[in-house]
């Protein structure tokens, strides 16, 4: 019995012994691969978004935000281990494996990887690791923060937390295209699957190989000889079956094979070479190989579902599918040493049940069985890509944050205005050292914890003059401005509905009239401020508008939580009405005016009779059509003569496009002592007269004269128009 145990440990212990041989290559999809399906996620996402309106997804193409999610769909396969484990040993998950055992199996030989390779491993409990979709979703049961959770948790209203967020979010693409590759669909370890043999001969079985075990288990004597004598063997039988080979009769595995049929320009950009190590960059730049279909990967259509969940079970599916389909078995291009061996010379390893796939078996001289693999590859990975921009897609709609109003200008000439602005107050939230190892990562990002409104700069208005008004919606990120609902902007001071435009998707500006009741001489006059943004916000039970509505409470800035249901954590959906201004009669100013005027102490010398001084002459008001283009309308203006005779170019009017030409004026009325007169005769000109929503633009006012339609100026929708701004 004692003789039977020892040869039984003996085997594990040689078992384990080759494993750490191939271990470090426990990953799926290697660098390049993982890299170019995020941005092509990403190119399809941004393809998808140029067909709407208005685009709602601007954000994520921008450089620094974009490399930073191709940076973290690299470095998932690296680094840091959590909980004794590397990270590779959570790839792999099979949605209709029995529970708790939906990841990858234990193997003893992974022991040894850790002397040999410097790695953390450490069995679970349960014999079984973390599935992927666990290990991408789920923060709490495995102790990784570099996944959904903990993007959703990083994104915040700073540039610096974006990109950690961003980079987080690019290890959760990651392990979803993992689900793309049939091993890992199947909980199937594959260690030579980026392999390709004889070139890699000397890495699995050769010198180096042996060195190291010398130097890490030369203290267990028995098992660095009995490792060494098997290694040799092997390296003996398989360097004699390529014995008089061509140069390019050689056989690969399937990772190996499409890894290495991508050449490394097409995704440099999104690599930092002092992240990686010279050995690490040379494997990166190594030749392209093979002949592969083009486009490769490039996805038609954005696949979405209603939970993150779904991605992973639905595309680990399709993959296994496609697989059988094809024809093939896991483990793809790669065999089993002990069956390829098949040597009674060597020590059995079957006892164990521990397969270590090894030995790539795909002959790259072989055309018919390369296109097998590609056209697989391409099915495959192509998915990947639809399924990545729709999971991107929902990660964008939970964190996108509701409207706001951040500034605020309400200007009367040289009278009265109210300026005011709001400003974000930050702290630095700190990014633990065990989450960190490259050199291109942060130690902290800024997030906002509050925001406070600057103190106004403010005086008093007077009634019965004109008021311009600007309103700017935040946020803003880098070059993607919070994009407003032109439609769904309405403006309130006093109760009176303000008329106004969106004049670039951010910023809204009108003017108005402040009027004082009857007997009334003084009043503070509330704004309220109504709006939605356009882009989509995820589904959240209970709040009908979900995001889309103003933040009512600007100063506690709106976050989502990082767990289902993302519900909203301090947002106030509803009407802004955080101002007010003051305004009073003219009247009354100019009798104030005329009050702090100090008597004459003494009486004035009499002057010398003079002549009467003349009357200024009367300021005449014309009414004139705008015109740019050779088409029929415009927009039918009143002013005074000096605004008629003045030069305006089609640019720097919002109704007329980008053209520099002048604007072309026609006088049709005029001239008229009072702009009341030329107002009064302007509405007698035309017919009709009202309100239509034009996309892009919100209520614009209109009217008829002559058959043809024209827009109206503000002083003309006022008088003419009887119905409010809808």
């Amino acid at each position: 019995m004692r003789l039977s145990l020892r040869r039984r440990g003996t085997r594990i212990l040689i078992l384990a012994a080759l494993g750490s041989l191939c271990v470090p290559n426990l990953h799926a999809w290697y660098d390049k691969i993982h890299t170019l399906v995020t941005i092509e996620a990403v190119q399809l996402l941004q393809r998808t978004d140029q067909t709407r309106l208005a685009p709602f997804y601007k954000e994520i193409v921008e450089p620094r935000f974009l490399k930073k999610l191709g940076l973290g769909a690299w470095a998932e396969d690296h680094h840091p281990p959590v909980r004794g484990n590397e990270r590779s040993f959570r790839h792999y998950y099979d949605p209709d494996a029995a529970a708790g055992k939906k990841g990858c199996p234990f193997y003893y030989h992974f022991y040894v990887w850790g002397p040999i390779e410097n790695a953390q491993v450490t069995k679970p409990v349960s014999g079984w690791y973390d599935g992927a979709r666990d290990w991408a979703l789920d923060d709490v049961k495995t102790g990784n923060i570099l996944n959904w959770a903990g993007a959703i948790s990083a994104y915040d209203y700073t540039d610096d937390s974006k990109e950690v967020a961003y980079f987080r979010l690019g290890h959760v693409g990651h392990l979803l295209a993992d689900m793309s590759e049939s091993d890992h669909a199947l909980n199937i370890p594959h260690p030579g699957s980026g392999k390709i043999i004889p070139d890699t001969l000397e890495e699995v079985l050769g010198e180096p190989i042996l060195r190291r075990i010398d130097a890490n288990l030369s203290y267990i004597p028995f098992l660095a000889t009995a490792l060494k004598y098997k290694l040799s063997l092997d390296y003996a039988i398989i360097k004699y079956l390529f014995i008089g080979k061509g140069p390019e009769d050689k056989w690969i595995g399937y990772e190996g094979l499409i890894e290495n049929s991508l050449d490394f320009g097409a995704v440099q950009e999104y690599f930092r070479e002092d992240d990686l190590t010279a050995g690490g960059m040379g494997y990166l730049r190594k030749p392209q190989i093979g002949n592969p279909p083009k486009p490769m990967i490039a996805g038609k259509e954005v696949v979405r579902y209603a939970t993150p969940e779904e991605f992973f079970d639905e595309l680990a599916r399709l993959t296994k599918r496609a697989t059988a389909q094809a024809g093939l078995t896991a483990a793809l291009g790669c065999a089993d040493l002990e069956g390829f061996m098949d040597n009674p010379l060597l020590p059995s390893l079957k006892p164990l049940h521990e397969p270590v796939y090894i030995i790539p078996t795909i002959r790259m001289t072989d055309k018919e069985e390369l296109d097998r693999y590609y056209t697989l590859a391409r099915e495959v990975l192509t998915k990947a890509v639809e399924y990545n921009a729709g999971l991107f897609e929902q990660f964008l709609d939970i964190v996108n944050p509701p409207p706001y109003v951040r500034s605020i200008s309400i200007v009367q000439g040289s009278k009265g205005r109210y300026i005011r602005e709001l400003s974000d107050v930050t702290v630095d939230r700190e990014i633990e050292s065990a989450n960190r190892f490259y050199p291109s990562e942060q130690e902290s990002y800024s997030v906002v914890t509050r925001r406070e409104w600057d103190p106004p700069d403010e005086a008093e208005f007077v009634s019965g003059k004109p008021a311009d008004v600007a309103i700017a919606f935040g946020p803003v990120s880098g070059v993607s401005p919070k994009q407003m609902d032109p439609n769904s902007v309405v403006v309130k001071i006093g109760g009176q509905v303000v008329s106004g435009r969106l004049v670039n998707g951010n910023t809204w500006e009108g003017n108005f009239v402040p009027e004082l009741p009857e007997g009334v001489s003084e009043k503070s006059l509330a704004v309220e401020i109504t709006a939605k943004d356009i882009s989509d916000h995820f589904p959240r039970p209970g709040l009908p508008e979900m995001g889309y509505e103003l933040d009512a409470e600007p100063e506690s800035p709106a976050k989502a939580t990082f767990r289902p249901p993302y519900d909203w954590d301090r947002y106030d959906p509803g009407p802004d009405k955080n101002q007010a201004i003051k305004v009073k009669r003219e009247e009354e100013e100019r009798e104030e005016e005329a009050a702090v005027e100090e008597e004459p102490d003494e009486e004035p010398e009499p002057q010398e009779p003079s002549r009467p001084a003349s009357t200024p002459a009367p300021i005449p008001f014309l009414i004139w059509v705008d015109k740019c283009g050779t088409g029929p309308g415009g927009r039918i203006h009143v002013g005074s003569q000096s605004e008629f005779e003045g030069k305006l170019r089609c640019c720097d009017e919002w109704l007329f496009g980008m053209s520099q030409d002048y604007v072309a004026k026609q006088q049709i009325g005029g001239p008229y002592e009072t702009i009341e007169e030329a107002v009064q005769a302007g509405c007698g000109m035309i017919s009709e007269a009202g309100y239509r929503n034009v996309p892009g633009w919100g209520s614009v006012p209109y009217a008829k004269m002559g058959g043809v339609t024209y827009l109206l100026d503000d002083h003309l929708a006022g008088a003419c128009i009887k119905e409010q701004v809808p």
